[in-house]
């Protein structure tokens, strides 16, 4: 197995076992019914205290460093008010709630997962982070690159297909970031109050003074293909309008930032092990 699809295992078992697990009252599944599909209704608190990285010697490969991000939490936006709407969410609260999953298994195998909000157009979510940085091959911080994230936004819903044939994965989902600070201090520079929203976004804000709801959100979405040396990932086109309020460069503020109609289009990623 190439070195990279080991580094994702080793990720995903740094998280399961250093995880700091939320409480059971705080993870529920509701509502499950077994007639055509499954619905899976979803109430969700996440906390991780640390997921590590290490990059372990094989095959004569690999000197012993370490990624590691501390601190990171997914749940509610525990609050009613976005974009300057009110009553955007009907029931507030920290947790990840009120989230429908829909599991359909095709007559050719294919799965196919959709996720809605049970109430209303739309999913708060509020994701933070600690540290991100390197290790030395003792385990002692290196090189700090992230001080913190926080992030608060909406999702519209979420679709993923499994193909049968190839394993192909496909996701997309409809989000809109409306305040998110990004602290870099550590390396000299820090954004604050950036929302990241669609295309038509920023030239409502400057016609209106505020966005109507169907220009909040921006796709997003990957399609995930195995290969035998490695995965290929192609990220769906998109655009987006990107702005940040408060722009910090080694400490000192430098202004505000607007990007209009920021798109994405033909990416591709082929990740794989050292050859």
């Amino acid at each position: 197995m190439k070195k990279t699809l080991l580094a994702s295992c080793v990720a995903l078992v740094s998280a399961t076992s250093q995880a700091e697990l939320s409480p059971m009252s705080e993870f529920e599944l509701h509502n499950v019914t077994g007639q055509a599909g499954v619905d899976i209704e979803l109430n969700v608190g996440i906390s991780i205290g640390e997921i590590v990285y290490t990059d372990t010697e094989f095959e004569g490969d690999g000197d012993g460093g370490s990624l590691s991000l501390k601190d990171v939490t997914i749940g509610g936006a525990n609050k009613s008010t976005f974009f300057q709407t009110p009553n955007i969410v009907p029931n507030t609260s920290g947790l990840l709630d009120e989230v429908i999953f829909s599991v359909d298994v095709k007559s050719d195998g294919d799965l196919i997962v959709s996720g809605n909000p049970k109430n209303g157009n739309f999913i708060d979510f509020r994701l933070t982070t600690g540290a991100l940085a390197t290790l030395d091959s003792d385990g002692d911080e290196a090189v700090r690159l992230i001080d913190s994230v926080e992030m608060v936004g909406l999702a519209a819903g979420l679709l993923m297909k499994v193909e049968s044939t190839g394993n192909k994965v496909i996701l997309s989902a409809d989000v809109a970031i409306e305040d998110m600070d990004v602290d870099a201090s550590s390396i000299g520079f820090k954004l604050e109050d950036v929302t990241v929203a669609g295309q038509n976004y920023l030239q409502e804000i400057d016609t209106f003074g505020k966005a109507k709801p169907l220009s909040w959100a921006f796709p997003v979405g990957m399609i995930i293909t195995p290969q035998n040396d490695g995965v290929e990932i192609e990220l769906l086109p998109s655009v987006m309008d990107i702005q940040v309020g408060k722009l910090s460069v080694g400490g000192d503020h430098m202004g505000a930032l607007r990007v209009d109609d920021f798109a994405l289009n033909d990416v591709t990623l082929h990740v794989a092990g050292h050859n």
